[in-house]
């Protein structure tokens, strides 16, 4: 499922403004790195967001969630 600016803008409003952004991926493997970066393409509506490259594995509470989804 994807998620809307939307819904990411509703999140990002209950969070701290100083909170670090992260990406999660690989659900069976769970990893997170730092978001370094972002990419707002306006013309087909998408924003893209960069990874650090610096991979770690993803903390169990948020682990089990991403499995979720």
């Amino acid at each position: 499922m994807q998620i809307t600016a939307k819904e990411l803008i509703e999140e990002l409003e209950s969070m701290d403004p100083g909170a670090e952004i992260k990406i999660a991926y690989q659900p069976i493997w769970p990893m997170e790195e730092p978001a370094t970066g972002l990419y707002a393409d306006h013309d087909n509506q998408v924003l893209y967001l960069a990874g650090s490259g610096t991979n770690e594995y993803l903390n169990p509470e948020a682990a089990e969630e991403f499995w979720r989804m």
